[in-house]
């Protein structure tokens, strides 16, 4: 089989690489030329593209150029880049086979505003939040603690803790001159503190209907508040909750949650919702292959149910290798202290016990280490630099607001273009 995948750079490519057959082709798309996925031996093709975040109609014309020239036979997107492919799903279908929601039910789940609105009106738990549409009422809004948070943004990038007075001040300062001058710009959602334990839950639909799910407990955040170390655990209640959302809103394809679970008061609270697959290696460590539920959904495979492709072993631990040394750096790590970490890492010392690296596999891909080798190096270097570092791998596959607003304006005569404007 021959996959086309849309994104190379983010952690959830890398680890969707390590879910395919190695006997299938599988091009790979991503702004550049260090991207994580080129430095793979899964990989047939790396494709050099624009970038989706700053220009999606170029990125829009590079596809297409690749899917009419290569007859590729799926379509497998690993991150934001679904918003621009549910937005003309059947003309990519036309293409190749692709499992992505329509576009409107993507529209109540991009946003962190539309989640926090859909999962309300469906009677799932969000933590109290108001939407916030102007800077007076941001200046009066006074719950704290409260995080303030951008309606789009990727890898925490858009979150703020408001502890008190003096934070919202910061915040109101930070906003940019154009939403400060138009209230209208403003569009922002304030949103009260979950109680318990940070969890995710990764699940794949196909027409609405529950196919494969996983959870997982975040044992330690680093980048963007990302895990760095989890484990598979067992969540009925938020099964059921996954299946009630796919189910109202017929989601086909993946879906990516974050919430948080109290075991006390046996509560749990969503706090934000993507349209993509997550990282996959501890789903799939634990007994659960999202990856290839995706692409059985993305052919219109039938005749499977929930736990066809495997459910939660729980307690399986595991971490995201070098991404931790970079949350590490982030929170100011002396090289001695990235040495150390790393040592343990390759050791298996320490925190790394019993816990597998989702990064880097060198049974599975023998390259896999040059990213963090890379990353480790950049590091020792010049610790300081984690956050240029950071800043530019999310920029390769983030989707702000002003690439929303843009891709909403796209014409479907862009698919009768030929794609030249796009890079090779």
């Amino acid at each position: 089989m021959k996959i086309l995948m849309t994104d190379g750079s983010s952690n959830s490519a890398r680890q969707t690489l390590y879910g395919l057959d190695p006997a299938w082709q599988i091009d790979v798309c991503a702004p550049s030329r260090l991207a994580q996925c080129r430095f793979s031996s899964l990989v047939n093709r790396f494709l050099r593209c624009p970038p989706i975040g700053s220009d999606p109609a170029r990125y829009l014309a590079f596809l297409l150029r690749q899917l009419r020239s290569q007859s590729y036979d799926l379509i497998l997107p690993t991150h934001e880049e679904v918003y621009l492919l549910s937005r003309f799903r059947e003309r990519f279908q036309a293409e190749a086979s692709l499992a992505v929601p329509s576009w409107e039910a993507i529209r109540h789940l991009l946003g962190k505003i539309e989640f926090a609105q859909q999962m309300h009106a469906l009677s799932l738990p969000v933590p109290e939040f108001e939407i916030v549409t102007s800077i007076d009422q941001l200046a009066s809004y006074g719950r704290f603690p409260f995080y303030l948070k951008r309606n789009y943004a990727t890898a925490g990038q858009g979150v703020q803790l408001i502890r008190d007075a003096a934070d919202r001040a910061a915040a109101i300062a930070q906003l940019d001159k154009r939403e400060a001058e138009s209230s209208q710009e403003i569009r922002l959602l304030a949103q009260r503190s979950a109680n318990g334990q940070m969890c995710v839950g990764q699940a794949v639909f196909q027409h609405g209907e529950l196919i494969a799910a996983h959870c997982a407990q975040v044992l330690e955040a680093g980048v963007g508040g990302g895990a760095t170390f989890r484990a598979g655990v067992r969540h009925p209640e938020v099964l059921q909750h996954l299946r009630q959302l796919g189910e109202a809103l017929q989601w086909h394809g993946a879906m990516f949650l974050e919430y948080f679970h109290d075991p006390r008061a046996d509560r749990i609270e969503y706090i934000e919702c993507n349209p993509r697959i997550g990282e996959p290696v501890n789903a799939l460590l634990s007994g659960v292959d999202l990856v290839s539920a995706l692409v059985a959904v993305s052919q219109n495979e039938q005749n499977f149910s929930f736990g066809s492709f495997g459910e939660t072993t729980p307690g399986v631990r595991s971490h995201v290798g070098f991404i931790a040394l970079l949350g590490r750096a982030m929170k100011g790590a002396t090289r001695r202290e990235l040495i150390r970490a790393g040592r343990d890492m390759a050791g298996h010392r320490g925190a790394y016990e019993n816990a597998e690296n989702e990064m880097t596999r060198p049974a599975v891909d023998r390259l896999s280490r040059l990213p963090a080798a890379f990353v480790l190096a950049r590091l020792l270097v010049r610790p300081r630099a984690v956050h240029q570092l950071v800043n530019t791998t999310v920029g390769q596959y983030a989707l702000p607001g002003s690439a929303v607003a843009a891709i909403d304006r796209l014409e479907e005569s862009l698919f009768e273009a030929d794609g030249s404007g796009a890079e090779g």
